[in-house]
């Protein structure tokens, strides 16, 4: 945020409600003429489906990390697990399905590598997320 933005009285209350939204860019334009109003119009770009569309990004994701789940494949470990850490650089439309306003949990098993029995995921910003294994299947954390 700007920081002559804190100076301005009509702006603290709004800039203090931002950072709480963790919002990352906001700008302030002020008027010639002031206006009583002030306007908060939200541009992401992105739209949440749910939690099996944020699973099949991580399906994708672990699918990708092929240099992972092939070191996983040669530990002969009866439990090979992934980890993803999910941060403010991660897209909003995954990050989504961490937030304490989703209580769903994917509806199916994740599609993974055969080298892989347990896939964790947990955001940075949210403090929460998923674990799955075949033998539990999912549970928030």
């Amino acid at each position: 945020m700007a920081w002559w933005a804190e100076d301005v009285p009509t702006l603290r209350d709004a800039l203090r409600d931002l950072a709480t939204e963790r919002v990352a860019q906001a700008h302030a334009f002020v008027p010639k003429e002031r206006s009583a109003q002030l306007l908060v119009m939200s541009s992401s770009g992105w739209s949440y489906s749910g939690p099996d569309a944020a699973l099949t990004v991580l399906e994708d994701f672990v699918a990708a990390d092929t240099k992972h789940s092939s070191k996983l494949g040669k530990t002969g470990a009866s439990d090979r697990l992934i980890w993803a850490w999910t941060d403010m650089a991660t897209p909003g439309f995954l990050r989504q399905a961490f937030s304490h306003r989703e209580t769903r949990l994917p509806s199916r098993a994740p599609n993974l590598p055969e080298a892989i029995t347990e896939l964790w995921c947990i955001d940075d910003v949210y403090e929460r997320g998923w674990r799955w294994s075949g033998a539990w299947s999912w549970v928030i954390l």
